[in-house]
């Protein structure tokens, strides 16, 4: 260290700095100014004092030589240098925290040295920045100022000879993938977050860095959370977790941090046992290096485990544990934590009084560290403490507190949770249901926003949870109000359909579909922007001082409502609604140029919701006779519109709320489907149907029945919702005489099922294509196991001039891939797999695995089509869940552009399931019905045909087939297999008839519904 250097550290203000400034460079004998190189050599006496210092922590006295350095190098025009003060100078701005000042420090100095082309500096400095935008958050930022200091980088790597800077310049380059990783897991988009971590990764572990290696891991973990990827996300921190280092220390804090994490995904997963075990053992290596923090939150984190396996006295005493630990050590956070999980077990026991306390407690500790998550969250709760306790006005401020907070932080989850509380509270305790329907519309947008962004089934099912509460309290707050104003009566409707859309539309993003690839690209390009534009006028629109109540101006104490508390306000949201409405208006004419190539698509992602006019103008050019029976299950209601091209009616059921329903269902239905499904009790499942079918008339069709007339309507399209989709209504029992044949609803009245509205306009979107110009593809059973599977497929085939059937072992998923677009009838014979277990893994048994969901959303969609036939078992069922849509097969056939789904509501039979088809697909190639027609006259003619009467039906076919092997002997060895076939079924259906005739020739062995009842017609029913 030189003299002058010993002597600036000792400087303290500005003053002492300028006398020495003026005793070196003027006190001279001479009276001439300092020449450049005199300054610059004072220049670079001032630089290290003020590093020496900044690494001292002496940031003020750093600032203040580095400056004054910064000001002599301005004086000189010597870019070079300013750059290089520039930079030392903001190293004590940036340690001091003041961000803001760093920042416009380096920008200058980044600015000069692009002037001058000094690439290294370019580099450095562009590095340093994205080390600030991190810290403050800023990931747009964060990303664009990294590219660019990594294409420095590039530059810098590339031009090198020397072995050691092109290890330093990696290095640098592997930081700045680390960084990008980070910006874009925040800014977007979440592939390109993946993909940088990965190149970050693979540097760190050719460099042998395996401590940052083993971090960045958890950072690209992380991200996959974020994408939703859980299992991948799984499978990274296992890969972190087995890296040692030589640190002992950073390797048990690694130990720690990733435990933690894989607890955290298998909580979220359910799986508790494994989340139990994970924060067990990160527990076990904090408590022996003493790391008291993590083990509060991990106490915490048990707690929430125990809670969640419904040991809440477990986790009471975990919550206990983490908060005598927290205070023990002075960890106030901890503390919070652990209040406040006290007062959520006080709260879920039952015990608000007791929880308040704790709440206010961790409230207090959120505020004093200004944690607006944490006070948002706690305050909500104690508004949930006051509604329990009756205190509703104090509730409201509460809500009110902790939405605004939400908001300002864009919490969603909770900004949801708060409106939809306040919402309650405003129906049932204020009996306003003006501002109810604005706060239960503040959810609804909430979710909407959220659902944007789910990428996984785990969090989309939670979700789909709790937009059924909401919008079932919308549809019932809109009933409400449409009495006063009949326009909610659109609302409501509007409401029942879009939660029941919710669900198809989650499983076709999961599926990753995109507009057919014939839509033009510039098409597609343009779909998409005017999506993101909706999406950001809609948000702006979200915000509370924008929402207004759709015409009703005055709440029930005659005050103006929120959302209008000044004309400049109104003013300011009509032009956003302006805004919004344009985009809309220009998005259908995008969609309407996409559904000449791609309808399916078209109608799909088409945002506007329904409306009375639009189903009443639907029925009136498609089904001028028939009427939409749309149900909307409610926690307190059954609602039912019956709709017509003329008129709605609704009806509303209290005693078939939710609940009951559902008790209903499952005690009258379900259970003992499951009792037969299991033990195969067939006469007892049949005696329940014909008990259910009776019940079905007096809780639903006297209720509806008064509303239709037979002279008006002759055909029903049942749109259910929640249980409903499980149930057949076209077996509702009529009254009949004594003696008289058992009467049916489908004896009345056509009927046809559709999931939603949506999907039944998508069946009529395309021009029909008549049976006489259709060819066929079968599937018939691939594993060998149904015994008339053949004889149906062998016959079906035979209607058709140009039909192709995969027989067996040849029904492969990849070959049926292939070729299924090509035809326009298409017959699955064969068994449906795990269709009551889950959703896009529902599908068809092939001879290799099974076509599932998720292959016919993604690989199915027929240029023309007919008809999709699934002759198996419950292949229009699944598992009933959480929501108020169940989809299935048909769903995704419908999507697919088939007009006309046929699929099963239950495990059939498979004799009488054979012959319902054969005289299913008579009815349309011979006798030229209709599809509802064909499948109606078919299990007419099925239930009432005698023993007598199959005989003469069967015995010509098997006739004929025998006629037909004859012929085939007389060929060559490759047509063994057919007629080895063909016999099959021939001594089969001999073994049959005989059996037939053992009996009464006058029984009708097909009579009960369990045999024919089970098939039904969704979309298109002409």
């Amino acid at each position: 260290m030189s003299k002058i250097q010993f002597e600036l550290l000792r400087i303290r203000s500005q003053t002492e700095l300028q006398q020495f400034t003026q005793k070196i460079l003027f006190n001279r004998s001479s009276q001439r100014l300092p020449t450049e190189g005199e300054l610059l050599d004072f220049v670079n006496e001032l630089c290290p004092a003020g590093k020496r210092l900044y690494n001292d922590e002496k940031y003020q006295q750093s600032i203040l030589l580095l400056t004054h350095a910064q000001k002599i190098a301005k004086v000189m025009k010597n870019e070079t240098v300013e750059t290089k003060i520039l930079c030392d100078l903001g190293f004590p701005y940036y340690f001091l925290k003041e961000y803001s000042q760093t920042i416009l420090i380096w920008e200058r100095a980044y600015n000069l040295s692009r002037q001058v082309n000094d690439i290294s500096a370019m580099a450095e400095i562009g590095f340093f920045l994205s080390k600030v935008f991190r810290e403050i958050n800023a990931f747009s930022r964060l990303t664009k100022c990294a590219e660019l200091a990594l294409r420095d980088y590039r530059k810098l790597q590339n031009s090198t000879v020397d072995s050691v800077k092109a290890l330093k310049f990696k290095d640098k380059i592997g930081q700045l993938f680390d960084a990008l990783g980070l910006g874009y897991s925040y800014a977007g988009p979440i592939d390109a977050s993946i993909l940088n971590y990965q190149k970050s990764i693979k540097i760190a572990a050719g460099l042998g860095n395996f401590v940052e290696k083993r971090n960045r891991l958890g950072n690209l973990a992380r991200t996959y959370l974020v994408a939703g990827e859980k299992e991948l996300a799984l499978d990274t921190y296992f890969d972190a977790l087995k890296i040692k280092t030589n640190n002992p220390e950073s390797d048990q804090n690694a130990q720690i941090l990733g435990n933690m994490s894989l607890g955290i995904i298998y909580r979220e997963l359910a799986k508790l046992t494994d989340a139990e075990s994970h924060f067990g053992k990160a527990l076990g290596v904090a408590s022996k290096i003493g790391d008291n923090q993590n083990m509060n939150r991990l106490l915490n984190s048990l707690g929430i485990v125990f809670r969640d396996c419904g040991d809440l006295e477990k986790a009471y005493k975990h919550y206990q544990l983490g908060y005598k630990i927290a205070r023990t050590t002075g960890d106030e956070i901890g503390e919070g934590d652990s209040q406040g999980n006290i007062g959520n077990y006080f709260y879920q026991t039952g015990q608000p009084a007791k929880a308040q306390p704790y709440y206010e407690k961790a409230l207090q500790i959120s505020r004093k560290y200004n944690d607006t998550l944490l006070i948002s969250r706690w305050t909500g709760n104690l508004g949930n403490v006051c509604s329990q306790l009756g205190k509703q006005s104090n509730a409201v401020e509460f809500y009110r507190e902790a939405l605004a907070l939400s908001q300002e932080i864009h919490d969603k989850d909770h900004e949801y949770l708060w409106n939809y509380n306040l919402g309650v509270i405003y129906r049932d305790q204020f009996k306003n249901p003006e501002e109810a329907r604005c706060c239960f519309l503040r959810a609804i947008l909430c979710l909407n926003d959220l659902r944007r962004g789910i990428r996984n089934e785990d969090f989309s099912r939670s979700f789909g949870e709790n937009k059924v509460f909401v919008y079932q309290d919308m549809i019932d707050v809109c009933l409400e109000l449409s009495g006063r104003k009949p326009a909610f009566l659109d609302d409501a409707l509007a409401y029942a359909e879009d939660a029941k859309g919710y669900t198809l539309m989650r499983m076709i993003t999961e599926s990753g579909i995109q507009p057919s690839p014939v839509v033009p690209e510039s098409l597609r390009k343009e779909f998409f922007l005017s999506q993101n534009r909706i999406h950001h006028f809609e948000n702006k629109l979200s915000e509370p001082s924008f929402l207004k109540n759709n015409d009703i101006e005055t709440g029930t104490d005659g005050n103006r409502l929120p959302g209008l508390t000044s004309q400049q306000q109104e003013h300011h949201r009509q032009d956003w609604l302006q805004k919004l409405t344009k985009a809309k208006v220009k998005q259908r004419n995008i969609l309407l140029k996409i559904a000449q190539y791609d309808p399916a698509f078209a109608e799909i992602s088409n945002q506007e919701k329904i409306s009375i006019k639009s189903v009443q103008e639907f029925l009136d050019q498609n089904y001028p006779g028939k009427m939409i029976v749309f149900f909307s299950v409610t926690r307190d209601y059954l609602n039912i519109f019956l709709v017509t091209a003329q008129e709605i009616v609704t009806v509303r059921l209290p005693e078939l709320h939710e609940s009951a329903l559902n008790k209903l269902v499952n005690d009258e239905w379900l259970n003992p489907y499951e009792i037969y499904r299991n033990k195969k009790s067939v006469n007892t499942w049949q005696q329940d149907i014909d008990k259910f079918s009776v019940t079905m008339y007096n809780k639903f069709w006297l209720k509806i029945e008064p509303h239709i007339t037979k002279e008006n309507v002759d055909g029903l399209i049942i749109i259910p919702s929640g249980v409903l989709y499980l149930l057949p209504f076209h077996l509702i029992r009529l009254p009949s005489e004594q003696n008289e044949q058992a009467r049916y609803l489908s004896d009345d009245f056509q009927i046809a099922y559709a999931p939603n509205f949506r999907m039944l306009k998508l069946s009529q979107s395309k021009g029909d294509l008549p049976f006489l110009e259709t060819n066929f593809l079968g599937i018939c059973n691939p594993d060998r196991s149904l015994l008339w599977a053949d004889l149906e497929m062998e016959v079906i085939s035979n209607f058709f001039s140009e039909s192709l059937v995969l027989w067996h072992e040849t029904a492969q998923r990849k070959r049926i891939l292939e070729i299924i677009n090509r035809y326009s009838v298409v017959h699955f014979s064969t068994h449906a797999e795990g269709a009551t277990f889950s959703e896009l893994n529902v599908g068809m048994l092939t001879a290799d695995g099974f076509l599932s969901m998720h292959d016919i959303f993604t690989h199915v969609k027929f240029p023309q089509s007919a008809m999709t036939v699934l002759s198996a078992c419950e292949t229009g069922m699944i598992k009933p869940d959480k929501g108020d849509e169940y989809i299935g097969l048909p769903a995704a056939f419908l999507y697919a552009s088939v007009p006309s789904v046929v699929s099963s509501l239950w495990k059939v039979e498979d004799a009488s399931t054979a012959l319902l088809m054969i005289k299913f697909y008579e009815n349309l190639k011979t006798n030229n019905m209709s599809r509802i027609q064909a499948l109606s006259d078919a299990q007419n003619w099925l239930r009432t045909v005698t023993n007598a009467e199959l005989i003469l039906y069967l015995e010509p076919i098997t006739d004929e087939m025998e006629n037909e092997i004859r012929e085939l002997k007389q060929k060559k060895q490759e047509v063994i297999e057919e007629i080895n076939r063909k016999e099959s079924i021939i001594s089969n259906c001999r073994e049959y008839i005989l059996d037939l005739k053992w009996e009464d020739e006058n029984t009708c062995r097909y009579s009960n519904p369990y045999y024919w009842g089970a098939f039904v017609i969704s979309g298109r029913m002409e």
